[in-house]
C-alpha cells in the first residue's frame, strides 16, 4: 500500500514536523508501506532513506512554489490509497481535487493565530483567537486554515482541548480523533547523556499572562527533568536567568550576589520559578550526584523572536520598523547585558 506524506519542514530542518514525519515514515516502511514524502527544502538534498523523498524549494516565488508543489503532489499520489498531511494543507487539498484519494490531516496547532502572534498582528491568547474578529489578512487565514481542515476524512489532533477548537471551525466530531503525542520518558530504553532543560515563558508578557504556567515549568518541569537526569546518569544543564537577581542593588552582579527579589512582584511568577530551579539543581548534585550546570543568561535575542514579545529588543524593532519613538523607561541611565543566541 502506498501513502504519502506532504509536510512544511523536513529534516535538516528543526521543529516538531520534521521530527514526526521522519518516524511515522520509517514506521510504515518498515510495516511494507511504500511511502514518499513531499516537503518543502531550503536546497536539493540526495536523501539516502527507506522511502522517497521530494523536496521542493522554499525560497522562490509563492505562486510558482504553489503551482510546483501541487503538481508534485498530483505526480507522486497516483496509486496512493491515503495522503498524509503533516502540512502544506491547501496544496494538498487542491492536489486531491485531481487524485480523489483519503486524507489524513494532523493538526497540532492553528498556523493563523501562529502567524499573527509572530508578525505583531494580533496579541490574543490562543483561546480567544478562536473567538475574536480580526484584520482581513488574518480573517482569510482563519478560513483557510478551518476550510481545509473540513476536507479532511480524518483530523488527528494530540488533545481534547484542541480537537474541540478544530470542531469549532467547522470539522464533523464523527472525523476528529484525539492521539496524545505525549511521550513517558521512564518508558524509554536507551541512553540518555545530557538533559537540557530550557522550557519557560521568558517574554514579560507572555508570563504575566500566563504566570501559573510559568510556575510550574520552573518547579514541576524542573523536578522532572531532574528525575530523568538522575535515572539515566545524565549530565544536566538549566537554562537560568540574570532575573533570578531580581532588582539588583549591585552593578554588575557577581555570582555571589544574592539578589534583591519580591516573591509577590509583577516579575515574581518568572524570578521565583527560577530561582527555585536553581535550589533544586543544587539540591540533586548534593543529594544524588548528578553533575548538573546553571547558566544564567542575560537578555538574549536573535531570529524567530516574536515581535511584540515586550522586551527591550524587540519593542525597539518593532517601534522602529513603524516609524515611531523609541521608547526607554526610566532615567534612560540604565545598563544591560545582551547575548545573541548564535554566542
Amino acid at each position: 500500500m502506498k501513502v504519502l506524506i506532504t509536510v512544511g519542514i523536513f529534516p535538516p530542518d528543526i521543529g516538531g514536523p520534521a521530527s514526526f514525519v521522519p518516524k511515522i515514515a520509517n514506521i510504515l516502511t518498515e510495516n511494507g508501506y511504500e511511502v514518499i514524502v513531499v516537503c518543502l527544502s531550503d536546497e536539493k538534498i540526495e536523501d539516502e532513506l527507506n522511502y522517497k523523498v521530494v523536496r521542493i524549494i522554499r525560497r522562490q516565488n509563492l505562486i510558482i512554489r504553489w503551482i510546483k508543489t501541487i503538481y508534485t503532489i498530483i505526480r507522486n499520489g497516483f496509486g496512493a490509497k491515503y495522503i498524509f498531511v503533516n502540512g502544506l494543507p491547501m496544496e494538498s487539498y487542491l492536489a486531491n481535487l485531481f487524485l480523489r484519494k483519503k486524507i489524513i490531516r494532523k493538526i497540532v496547532g492553528d498556523w493563523a493565530w501562529e502567524r499573527g502572534r509572530n508578525r505583531g498582528i494580533v496579541e490574543d491568547s490562543f483561546d480567544e483567537f478562536q473567538q475574536n474578529s480580526h484584520n482581513l489578512h488574518i480573517e482569510i487565514a482563519k478560513f483557510s486554515r478551518g476550510w481545509t481542515a473540513t476536507k479532511a476524512d480524518l483530523v488527528i489532533t494530540p488533545s481534547i482541548h484542541l480537537s474541540k477548537v478544530v470542531e469549532s471551525w467547522g470539522v464533523d466530531h464523527e472525523k476528529l480523533k484525539v492521539i496524545y503525542n505525549g511521550t513517558s520518558i521512564s518508558d524509554i530504553d536507551e541512553k540518555i547523556d545530557y538533559v537540557v532543560h530550557l522550557a519557560s515563558c521568558a517574554s514579560p508578557k507572555a508570563y504575566s499572562k500566563y504566570p501559573i504556567n510559568t510556575l510550574k515549568s520552573g518547579s514541576i518541569g524542573t523536578i522532572n527533568a531532574l528525575g530523568i537526569s538522575k535515572r539515566h546518569n545524565a549530565k544536566f544543564f538549566l537554562a537560568s536567568t540574570s532575573e533570578i537577581y531580581g532588582d539588583p542593588e549591585v552593578s554588575p552582579q557577581s555570582e555571589n550576589y544574592w539578589g534583591n527579589v519580591n516573591t509577590l512582584g509583577p516579575r515574581s511568577m518568572y524570578d521565583e520559578s527560577k530561582r527555585f530551579a536553581e535550589s533544586a539543581v543544587h539540591a540533586y548534585v548534593q543529594t544524588h550526584g548528578i553533575t548538573g550546570n546553571i547558566a544564567r543568561i542575560f537578555n538574549t535575542y536573535g531570529p524567530n523572536m516574536q515581535i511584540n514579545d515586550g522586551r527591550v529588543v524587540t519593542n525597539f524593532i518593532y517601534q522602529a520598523l513603524h516609524g515611531n519613538d523609541i521608547t526607554i523607561y526610566g532615567t534612560g541611565e540604565q545598563t544591560r547585558s545582551f547575548s545573541y543566541i548564535e554566542d
